[in-house]
């Protein structure tokens, strides 16, 4: 009896102090599924539909995301049309194979119509498209060549040789006479700064014409 009076006492003391805090009865706790509660306005679970709707506002791109990557698309895309170009352009094309180039690549005939156009046999315009390609293809090698030869460790001679070669498209007798050297002599040297341009790479075993 005299300790439940000095508690009260101390109680009362504290409350005129504002440091007492009342013991408040413990509650049960439900388990509750907080996985399936999402932030709604009400604060209820949503349903399987709205879940699904959510995933997919969550998981579709962003305007700006989808205005990046068309930038992105049309810088490839134009990057790809001006090698084509630059490619057209250093290579040796005959008139005739020009002109089936710009006709079926560029503004889209038909074989039929091509041969059409150009007064050929259908026969003859798919036996052009084969050296459009290889000549295509040489072009590539040349501007490659003389890309990775301004990283390369090549002598004088050799980057006097490459220019020659590569950038200004002179011929292998032509080159010799110039350096005073045999076509054999060009040939090894040519052979030599492309092991050294291509270190450790694949590389044409012979000079592309």
């Amino acid at each position: 009896m005299f300790k439940e009076n000095k508690i009260d006492k101390e109680n009362e003391g504290a409350k005129e102090e504002g440091l007492y805090k009342p013991i408040r009865p413990r509650t049960r706790v439900s388990p509750v599924d907080f996985m399936r509660v999402e932030d709604t306005m009400h604060g209820y679970p949503l349903t399987r539909f709205e879940l699904s709707v959510k995933e997919k506002i969550a998981c579709a791109p962003s305007p700006s995301c989808e205005l990046m990557e068309r930038e992105e698309r049309e810088t490839r895309i134009q990057e790809v049309r001006n090698t084509l170009a630059a490619l057209v352009q250093n290579a040796k094309f005959t008139q005739r194979q020009r002109v089936c180039y710009e006709l079926i690549y560029l503004q889209g005939f038909s074989d039929r119509e091509a041969a059409e156009y150009m007064r050929l046999s259908e026969v003859r315009i798919r036996r052009l498209k084969l050296p459009i390609f290889k000549a295509l293809k040489r072009a590539r090698e040349r501007m490659l060549i003389v890309q990775k030869a301004s990283l390369a460790a090549l002598t004088k001679r050799q980057k006097l040789l490459i220019d020659l070669r590569y950038e200004k498209l002179l011929p292998v007798k032509e080159i010799a006479k110039k350096l005073d050297v045999t076509e054999s002599a060009v040939k090894k040297l040519l052979q030599k700064s492309r092991q050294k341009i291509f270190f450790n790479e694949k590389f044409p075993k012979s000079p592309p014409s």
